[in-house]
């Protein structure tokens, strides 16, 4: 969409309705939307921002293809109640649908150490315990879960339990320090390691 209409995105996202009555009329910076729009043979087009929590979420867009036509004021003012009120639909389903998502995490989380404190086996444990990461890895979106152990008072961690949700490569069953040196240190300090990309890594990583 940002390649097919630039100048349009860049007015949305800066809280600005579109008005388009004739194409004719769109200044020149609109040449690539103006392009686009008559590929796919719309003659008009109204369009305002929807904002969520005060950030741009989407838009509402009517579009005219059977004749050029004017947008009044007072339509575009409704428009943009509509677009609030979808807005406010949407903030409340992720609102709704977070609560949930946060209900069933508590409710894996229960049932995991309700499963746990109920054995006394070890072997089951181990097992219940490799199931209750799988089921976390899962809920999460995340290909493996694991556990691991410090060695003593050094930097180096040892792998107690893992699970894979898919068949990825499974790491050394210890963590050295000569390998991820960084991470180590951050888990010996109490620090979360977080990262998206190998770019979020910061240089001494």
């Amino acid at each position: 969409v940002s390649r097919d209409y630039p100048w349009a995105m860049r007015r949305l996202r800066a809280g600005h309705a579109i008005v388009v009555a004739r194409l004719a009329e769109l200044p020149a910076e609109a040449a690539v939307d103006e392009a686009s729009w008559r590929r796919f043979g719309v003659k008009a087009n109204l369009t305002v921002p929807m904002t969520v929590d005060g950030r741009i979420e989407g838009a509402i867009a009517l579009a005219s293809f059977q004749r050029e036509r004017s947008w009044p004021d007072e339509l575009v003012s409704r428009l943009r109640i509509l677009a609030e009120v979808f807005g406010n639909a949407l903030a409340y389903k992720r609102v709704h649908e977070s609560f949930q998502s946060a209900i069933r995490f508590e409710r894996l989380v229960s049932d995991t150490l309700a499963a746990l404190l109920t054995n006394d086996r070890v072997e089951n444990r181990d097992r219940m315990i490799e199931a209750g990461l799988r089921d976390m890895a899962l809920f999460l979106g995340a290909d493996r879960a694991t556990v691991l152990e410090r060695i003593g008072d050094s930097a180096e961690f040892r792998t107690t339990h893992r699970a894979l949700t898919v068949e990825v490569p499974a790491p050394a069953d210890q963590a050295s320090v000569a390998a991820s040196p960084w991470i180590c240190a951050q888990i010996v300090a109490g620090s979360v390691v977080r990262f998206s990309t190998g770019t979020d890594l910061p240089p001494e990583a």
